[in-house]
């Protein structure tokens, strides 16, 4: 799990502009992690908030986008990044980080052309959401925006509620057993409720 605080996780539903429902904005931060994309909360916010402003001019929806970055940086996968516009040239992403540390890009170890290719990747997407200019949301990004909400809203009546439907079905449960356990004693002995049925009948 993230363990992310309540103040940065509305870092991510601010930098989604609410276009995410909590469960899916949730797991995608997880997976930023898993994959070792980033690290911090402002990072994050920073990588989501990208990623939705190059889905949106692409006419994508902002969880494949966020979707497609992540796992785009952490797989180095340039078929996924090619899904928002990005175009890496990662001997090129090698070759400058490698100057960057004084070494050359043969010497790089696995982890650091990993992030030599996040880094390249990162800056690539910054410079395309400049060029995009001032952030303005799509007709689909409002409604994502409604959808989000009604769902965040049953998610959270759904929580409060969870203790009394557990408390009902632990009753229900119960009572079931406490039925069955009675009618297991009829079962047992047929004979005196035959009895029982026919002193029945004489009243009758």
């Amino acid at each position: 799990a993230a363990g992310m605080s309540e103040g940065a996780f509305k870092k991510l539903k601010d930098a989604t502009d609410g276009t995410v429902n909590s469960t899916l904005l949730m797991e995608q931060a997880n997976q930023a992690l898993l994959l070792g994309v980033t690290d911090n909360e402002n990072e994050m916010a920073e990588l989501f908030d990208v990623a939705q402003r190059l889905g949106s001019a692409l006419g994508r929806d902002t969880a494949s986008s966020i979707e497609s970055l992540i796992t785009g940086m952490g797989r180095n996968s340039i078929q996924m990044l090619d899904n928002l516009g990005i175009v890496i040239d990662s001997n090129r992403a090698y070759e400058n980080y490698a100057k960057g540390i004084n070494k050359s890009a043969s010497e790089l170890t696995v982890a650091q052309k990993k992030q030599a290719f996040m880094t390249a990747t990162m800056e690539a997407a910054r410079t395309k959401v400049a060029q995009l200019g001032k952030e303005q949301l799509s007709t689909a990004e409002v409604f994502a925006q409604m959808r989000t909400a009604v769902g965040d809203l049953a998610i959270e009546i759904g929580g409060k509620l969870s203790p009394i439907f557990r408390t009902a079905a632990r009753v229900i449960t119960g009572l079931s057993k406490a039925a069955k356990s009675f009618l297991d004693i009829f079962d047992s002995a047929p004979e005196p409720v035959e009895k029982f049925e026919l002193s029945i009948r004489k009243l009758n």
